[in-house]
């Protein structure tokens, strides 16, 4: 397995309704497990999409951290965290965002679109840890 020796930045898409804009509150992981690697399909023709996997040990979660359904609930987010499909991880420490998320995704070459969690990796006796991928 990929060592955790990677700091990751991880931004919540939250819509706000009182601004009717997506709010992009971020949490920054220090050990965490990134891998990357371009995928090739064949379907309509050869294409070629970026694609990504990230581990964070359970133990390394900063607190505050609640599965999806439980984070929607919530009526004041502050100190806590979730991560589900639409939400955009950066290798590395990255900046605050008001409103817009391409800001990021233009700056960094090291980013993802969620498009699964794996959140069931959480409760195995060996090695528990959130498994994150995207494109």
């Amino acid at each position: 397995m990929i060592g955790y020796n990677n700091t990751i930045t991880i931004y919540n898409k939250r819509y706000d309704p009182d601004t009717k804009k997506n709010l992009w509150p971020k949490t920054v992981i220090r050990a965490a497990s990134w891998a990357g690697c371009q995928k090739v399909t064949t379907a309509d023709g050869l294409t070629s999409n970026d694609g990504y996997s990230v581990r964070v040990l359970k133990d390394a979660m900063p607190d505050g951290f609640l599965e999806r359904d439980d984070y929607v609930a919530l009526h004041d987010h502050v100190g806590h965290w979730t991560v589900q499909n639409g939400d955009v991880i950066v290798l590395g420490e990255s900046s605050d965002v008001d409103s817009e998320i391409t800001i990021i995704t233009k700056r960094y070459t090291n980013c993802f679109t969620v498009t699964a969690v794996h959140t069931d990796n959480l409760m195995r006796a060996l090695l528990p840890h959130l498994r994150l991928e995207g494109k």
